[in-house]
């Protein structure tokens, strides 16, 4: 009789606090890109400090979907848990992750090409100003879910995902070179013929 060999734990590179926070939103059960979600999100986490990005982007991009998106509809954590997910993560970390939920992401790219930078609040739908660093941020943290779960995605999703490359051509001067030069080849591949279709 053979046995399997356990799966390994997503969150061992992970602070306790942080990792006792997503066991108890089982993020390690959800399935996301053909892993769990707790693995996409540790991967995405570990891209950003590749980058070099301070550790409440870093902390963000560990929680970056924890409330849903609009693409990634399963809520691990409803707004009404915000403060206890702040007091978990810091209160910079929690305000990007949450932006990152509740935005229409394509709107980061139309804030970058303006010098009032306006993201599109697509819960409440309304618009938010923000800060050229938060804008920055929230850039970046999407290269990073995006690196992380292209490999995984089906032939047609990875086609559609080459409208990206044009739209983080246009914003390098917002995030890491790094993270410009990890989308750039992650997308390199893809082609156009497909129509687009949102990453969750």
């Amino acid at each position: 009789m053979t046995h399997n060999p356990p799966a390994a734990d997503p969150f061992q590179s992970v602070e306790p606090r942080l990792a006792g926070l997503l066991q108890s939103l089982d993020a390690h059960r959800i399935p996301h890109s053909r892993r769990t979600l707790a693995e996409h999100l540790v991967g995405t986490r570990d891209l950003l400090r590749s980058w070099g990005n301070d550790e409440a982007v870093c902390r963000a991009g560990l929680f970056h979907s924890i409330y849903g998106t609009r693409v990634f509809k399963i809520r691990c954590a409803d707004f009404s848990s915000r403060k206890m997910v702040r007091d978990v993560i810091g209160e910079a970390a929690e305000s990007l992750a949450y932006l990152f939920c509740i935005a229409d992401r394509d709107s980061f790219f139309s804030a970058a090409r303006t010098s009032l930078h306006v993201i599109r609040d697509g819960v409440g739908n309304t618009d938010l100003a923000i800060t050229r660093r938060v804008l920055a941020s929230l850039l970046e943290i999407e290269a990073a879910n995006i690196v992380e779960q292209l490999p995984r995605r089906s032939r047609e999703t990875r086609r559609s995902m080459r409208r990206y490359g044009d739209a983080f051509t246009g914003c390098r001067d917002l995030v890491t070179p790094d993270a410009a030069d990890a989308i750039a080849r992650a997308l390199e591949t893809c082609t156009a013929d497909a129509p687009p279709r949102a990453i969750s």
